[in-house]
């Protein structure tokens, strides 16, 4: 089945029920004109569980609440401010041939393509206003994207904000997406070519993605269903990595597993299908 029907029957079977209704789910506008990306520091990523991380910190919306990921991250690993800079500005360098390009892709032209890849009928609609939605469900949503030292990966963590009514009690979560390896042996003109085009639908793809996984997991469990599934070590692909993580495996395919980890937050990562056993994979990531 091709990706987007899949994602379209995905999200009809199992998005929450202010989508299912016919009050409009609402989608804020970017706060900030830019999309932030950043090179892949060498202590992030090295073992079970390490990477972004966040504990009981006041985090106001979706922004606030990466904002004090990577702040959380930033001192769990003993770094302080100026060093912490200069160790992130060395690994920025990777960013350097794509500079000009994504110069060029503001963050309005990243919700555009990301609105173009979901079927029309289960996207939602862009709110520009500054005040929220006074109808309907809505999100707010604050991303970074991070390109490995090898060019061989691209994470997006992506903090989402919803509220399933105007008086609802807001729900945070954090969503990660981890793309797919890719064989190119030259990452950089894999990433680069054509005003670096491939990053940028990645990128919307990614996004799309987080969407549904975080509309998915909005709908509360139905009663009597089936037990959650259990904790174990997952094994999943980063770039050219095998990587793990505690957590539940909640869906994905054979190419794909979409997780909640110890920490709530959930995860899409790439994962090796069993040898000899025939994958198509549903994400173009």
């Amino acid at each position: 089945m091709p990706w987007v029907a899949w994602l379209a029957a995905w999200l009809f079977a199992q998005a929450p029920s202010a989508m299912a209704a016919s009050e409009p789910m609402w989608w804020r506008a970017p706060a900030t004109p830019e999309v932030p990306w950043r090179g892949m520091l060498a202590t992030e990523g090295t073992g079970v569980g390490i990477g972004p991380q966040i504990g009981l910190y006041p985090a106001f919306g979706a922004v606030g609440l990466l904002a004090a990921i990577f702040t959380h991250a930033a001192i769990s690993h003993g770094a302080q401010n100026a060093a912490r800079k200069k160790e992130q500005d060395e690994a920025d360098r990777v960013l350097a041939p794509y500079a000009d390009a994504l110069r060029a892709w503001p963050a309005r032209a990243l919700w555009d393509a990301t609105l173009a890849t979901l079927p029309a009928e289960s996207a939602p609609q862009l709110w520009e206003e500054q005040d929220p939605p006074k109808q309907g469900a809505w999100m707010e949503t604050a991303a970074v994207f991070t390109l490995a030292q090898d060019e061989g990966v691209l994470v997006l963590d992506v903090a989402v904000k919803q509220v399933a009514a105007p008086a609802a009690t807001p729900t945070e979560n954090v969503v990660r997406v981890v793309s797919s390896p890719h064989d190119a042996a030259d990452a950089r003109a894999h990433w680069s070519a054509d005003g670096a085009a491939r990053l940028k639908s990645t990128a919307a793809g990614m996004l799309a993605h987080a969407l549904q996984i975080a509309l998915q997991t909005a709908k509360p469990p139905p009663i009597g269903g089936e037990a959650a599934p259990p904790m174990r070590t997952h094994r999943y692909l980063q770039g050219g990595i095998e990587r793990t993580e505690r957590a539940q495996q909640i869906g994905g395919d054979c190419a794909r597993a979409v997780l909640r980890n110890l920490r709530g937050w959930l995860m899409s990562v790439p994962v090796r299908p069993a040898e000899g056993s025939p994958c198509e994979k549903r994400t173009p990531f």
